[in-house]
């Protein structure tokens, strides 16, 4: 079977994540992009692009890993090198199928959005998807053996869960890393040294983290009520987040990302 030809249109920090985990046996990595990828990047590029103008072949698939704000550019200049069967898949946040669709011309087009999150780079990633009415099995096939090697892909029913996967998942490693910071100011605050209290909260939730993935039938509420004896310090500890209203606070970061993804579709609407 002959390779898949993809083209990434952009490759920042998360589409560079994805290139490098590619099975380089499965497909043919195209870039375009106006400066050079990476040099780690390179030994997984087939072909790198500086100009659209310098392109003179066709894709089975072109992923958009831009930002929203730059669609319009982007349609402007790439519209020439689809057809009704090249596979769109997108990484933007907040860019709706239809959107996307309509700026490279072609409201029929396939397209797959799909939101990863940063583990991607390790393996470890968790990403969602969603694909429009113009999807067969085999650009399904394409997208998940693109995603194969970096962590699970979930694909959601409705383009209306997006946002909240976004703001879920998508932005969730920024929250897992201001918990680090957070615990790190705690521990030294109640003497550690810097390096160690970082060490502690570091191995601690990474290991918690560990637990939740090796064991899925025991639920994080559970593994919490195993570590919270009553009358203990952990108790203590829980009751003061809950009086802080902790669960309110995640609540509302979360409906914050998923107002901002909407700002941002809306914005490219009236453009």
């Amino acid at each position: 079977m002959s390779k898949a030809k993809i083209l990434f249109i952009g490759c920042g920090n998360m589409g560079g994540s994805i290139v490098s985990a590619i099975d380089s046996h499965d497909f043919d990595i195209s870039v375009l992009k106006p400066t050079s990828p990476s040099p780690h990047l390179k030994p997984h590029i087939h072909q790198y692009y500086q100009s659209p103008d310098q392109i003179n072949q066709t894709f089975d698939c072109v992923v958009l890993a831009v930002k929203p704000q730059k669609l319009s550019e982007v349609g402007s200049t790439v519209s020439h090198l689809l057809d009704s069967h090249t596979l769109i898949l997108s990484i933007m946040a907040g860019t709706k199928s239809d959107h996307i669709a309509s700026y490279l011309g072609n409201p029929n087009l396939p397209v797959i959005r799909i939101m990863p999150n940063l583990p991607v780079s390790v393996g470890e990633g968790i990403s969602t998807g969603f694909a429009n009415s113009h999807i067969n099995a085999r650009h399904k096939d394409i997208a998940s053996r693109l995603f194969k090697n970096t962590g699970e892909l979930i694909w959601l029913e409705s383009e209306a869960q997006m946002d909240a996967a976004t703001a879920l998942a998508g932005s969730g490693p920024a929250y897992f890393f201001l918990t680090v910071e957070a615990l790190t100011s705690a521990g030294v605050n109640a003497g550690l040294p810097e390096k160690t209290a970082e060490k502690l909260a570091r191995q601690t939730l990474t290991g918690a983290g560990q637990l939740l993935k090796e064991h899925k039938n025991i639920s994080a509420a559970d593994y919490r009520r195993q570590v919270t004896s009553p009358g203990g310090t952990t108790e203590a500890a829980i009751d003061s987040l809950f009086n802080s209203e902790l669960p309110r606070i995640y609540l509302d970061a979360v409906k914050a990302a998923i107002k901002r993804a909407q700002e941002l579709a809306q914005g490219l609407t009236k453009s």
